[in-house]
Formats: structure tokens, sequence, C-alpha cells
């Protein structure tokens, strides 16, 4: 039986999450001096994704499952922690609506309340996909990648998959270029379908990744999982003073796909807080904007007057992750509550 589970990539998907935050902490704050490159965490998620459900699921998709057994199985995974985000996303946004600073009228704030638990995005708005919980557009990514590759997993060779590798990577940089961000893009409306190069990319570098190792021909030397963890931190962490195109396709093309494969790769043992921020990054990533909206709505993140930003970015950081941590402790119930709802009684969370 194929192993399925990496602990050495909790510890590599918990602190992306941390970085993400980070990067939205202090995005307005302090642009391009701190966790400037946080938001390519993105791309790694996605090359994590495509490693840990080909491990977990090439098995059963040649055992016989079906594409809807796998949407099912990958909706019970999803929605109950997105759930909790849309709709702290819709809280947040609705506190920043009765102080009369908000972009929408009750209405339209109700709809696209409506809209993200469905999540269905904004398509062709300037402004975010999800304007209540932004991060929302790689779940929406993550989702429409999944169901492609569910379709086709069984026709999906290894020569196919390179080949898609290639071609979502010539798409990351055409629409790298027509932005001008570097790879800091997908998250507007306009963009949401361009998105899919980027999950695309990592998905399939993921699924390669995991083929290689289990097949034997991806042989990489073992390190301490602490070096590739390293590694991506001090990524995330170089300064960027405007568009840095080369700089995020080196770091998203080599350096993320090569983080993966060095930590499944390794034979040291993790250590245990790897365990601990892995289970707190996906409930962080899906709630975090939450507080991070609010901060920047109730706060001068100038840093001219008022409050220093780092003091506010890193109050921002400490009540996101308190948050997430609540979020994590209602996943199991609120995975019951919607099991209750769709009257699907196996529906119960289990992180994999």
């Amino acid at each position: 039986m194929p192993k399925t589970r990496y602990h050495a990539l909790d510890g590599l998907r918990g602190v992306c999450a941390l970085l993400v935050l980070g990067y939205h902490a202090f995005e307005k704050a302090l642009p391009g001096r701190v966790f400037a490159h946080g938001y390519l965490s993105v791309d790694l998620f996605f090359v994590i994704s495509g490693f840990v459900i080909a491990a977990s699921y090439e098995p059963r998709f040649a055992a016989g499952l079906g594409l809807r057994g796998f949407v099912a199985a990958r909706l019970k995974r999803l929605a109950p922690v997105y759930w909790m985000g849309a709709l702290l996303g819709l809280a947040s946004s609705a506190i920043v609506l009765a102080t009369g600073t908000s972009a929408y009228g009750g209405t339209a704030m109700l709809a696209l309340g409506v809209a993200g638990l469905l999540l269905i995005p904004m398509i062709g708005s300037s402004g975010e996909a999800f304007p209540q919980n932004p991060p929302s557009w790689t779940l929406f990514t993550e989702l429409m990648v999944n169901i492609v590759y569910g379709a086709l997993a069984r026709s999906l060779s290894n020569r196919i998959l390179v080949l898609i590798l290639l071609l979502c990577w010539a798409g990351m940089e055409m629409s790298a270029l027509s932005t001008g961000h570097g790879f800091y893009y997908g998250w507007r409306g306009t963009e949401i379908f361009a998105a899919l190069y980027r999950g695309g990319a990592g998905f399939a570098a993921g699924v390669l990744i995991w083929r290689g190792t289990n097949g034997g021909w991806l042989r990489l030397p073992a390190v301490t999982p602490l070096l590739p963890v390293a590694l991506w931190t001090a990524v995330c962490l170089v300064p960027a003073p405007g568009p840095t195109l080369l700089f995020d396709s080196v770091a998203v093309m080599l350096v993320a796909p090569l983080s993966v494969a060095l930590l499944v790769a390794g034979k040291a043992r993790s250590p245990a807080w790897f365990d601990k921020v892995g289970a707190l990054s996906y409930p962080l990533y899906a709630s975090h904007f939450a507080v991070v909206g609010l901060a920047r709505h109730f706060s001068n993140f100038t840093g001219k007057e008022g409050m220093s930003p780092f003091v506010l970015g890193g109050a921002t950081i400490l009540a996101a992750i308190a948050l997430g941590w609540a979020v994590r402790r209602a996943e199991p119930v609120a995975a019951r509550l919607m099991a209750g709802w769709l009257r699907a009684p196996d529906l119960v969370f289990r992180a994999e």
C-alpha cells in the first residue's frame, strides 16, 4: 500500500499558510518590504495538493473510483472549513457595512455572501473575484483542477502530465506579463480563469513528484525537513520593490517543486510542531481575511500616524491565528452540522 501521509508536508503547508497571512497583514502597510513574496506560497499549496491527492486517490482510481465519488470526497474535505471562512468573511463585511464605509449595500452584500458560500466568483470584475473572502479564488481554482484531474486521471500518462505542466507554465508567463505584476494574479474577477494556469501547473508538478517518488525514478538526496522549509521561507521574505517576473518564475517553477520533492525524499523525522502548524493551515488560510479585512478598514496602515504598522501587522497575525485555531476546533462540529443539513450522515471531516 503506497504511503499517503507525509508529515513533512504538513509542516511546509502550515508555514505557507503563515507566510500568506504575513503577506496580507503587511501588504498595504509595508508593500514589498515584509513577507514580500508570501503570495507565491499559493503555488506551493497547489504542488502539495497535487502530490497528496495523487498519493491518496490514484490507487483508488485504479480500484474503480469514479469522478462522482472523487468530487464528493473532495467536497466533504473542503466544504466545512470553507463555509466557516465564507461566513466569517460575510460577518466581517457586515461590520464594515454597519460603519457606513462599505463599498456595497446590504442587498449586494447578501448576494455576494450567497455567491461566496456557493463558490461562485464575480467573473469579469476588476476587483476581487470573491470580495468577502478574497483567498477563496484559490479554493475555486483547486476544485476546478480537481474535477479535471478526476475526469482524466486514468488516461493521464506522465508524458501528458509533462505537456500539461509546460502549457500551464507558458500560460502563467503570458498572464503574468499581461498584468505586469509577476505571479501576483488570479484573485481578480478578470483573472479567475487565468488562475487555472497556476493551479494546473502546481497540481501537475505535484502528481509527477508523487509518481516519480512512488515509482522509484525520482531520487533526491535525503535532507533534514527543516532545509526545504527554511529555503521556501527565505524565498517569501526576499524584498520586492516592483514586478518580479523572473524571480517569481524561478520560485514557482523550480524552488516550489524542489522543496516538495526534497521533503518527501527525506528520511529524517519531522519536528513535532510540523503536525500542529499543518493542522492549522487550512482553517487559518480559509478564515484569516476576516481579520485582515477588518484591520484594513479600521486601522491606519500608512504608519504616518496612529499605530506602528509593525505593531498593527503583528496584532493582525496573532488575531488571525487565534481565529484559525477556533475554526480548527470547530471543524468536526461544522462537518456534523453540514451532514445533517444535507442528510448525508457519512459526511465527517477527515484531514488528508
